[in-house]
């Protein structure tokens, strides 16, 4: 999850004819850049962030067998600016009836393992530290 940016560029690179198709005025790049940076918040990284930080994130992927069934693997990773890693997996054998139901489980077992992380990532932590969680916590 974490250093993926490299990846992301170039799988854009290599798809922009498909993003052409389905953006039709994408040779205007001022607006979309100008879209972009209304919504951009930066971050001075030249300046020394003084307090611990952990961040918090989760995916998962699925495998579909013969039968209807689905092997779900979920993970979640916490990373930290002082070299601590902390990492959950869930590896889920199901068969499901409702579409709806599968993707709110889904979305739900990524939020539990954010959490899990979050409350041990808590054990490396001092009062003024932080946790980012990359997330909701409605769930």
């Amino acid at each position: 999850m974490p250093n993926f940016i490299d990846l992301f560029f170039a799988e854009v690179e290599n798809k922009m004819d498909d993003i052409k198709r389905i953006l039709p005025d994408f040779e205007n790049v001022d607006y979309y850049r100008d879209l972009l940076l209304q919504r951009w918040i930066s971050y001075d990284f030249s300046r020394e962030y003084k307090a611990r930080a952990f961040g918090i994130d989760s995916s998962n992927g699925e495998i579909e067998v013969a039968g209807g069934g689905v092997f779900l693997i979920t993970r979640a990773f916490g990373i930290s600016n002082f070299n601590t890693r902390i990492r959950k997996l869930v590896f889920d054998p199901l068969v499901y009836r409702s579409v709806r139901d599968y993707n709110e489980y889904k979305r739900l077992i990524r939020e539990h393992l954010e959490h899990l992380v979050g409350l041990e990532a808590i054990d490396y932590l001092n009062e003024g530290d932080v946790i980012l969680i990359d997330g909701s916590l409605y769930g």
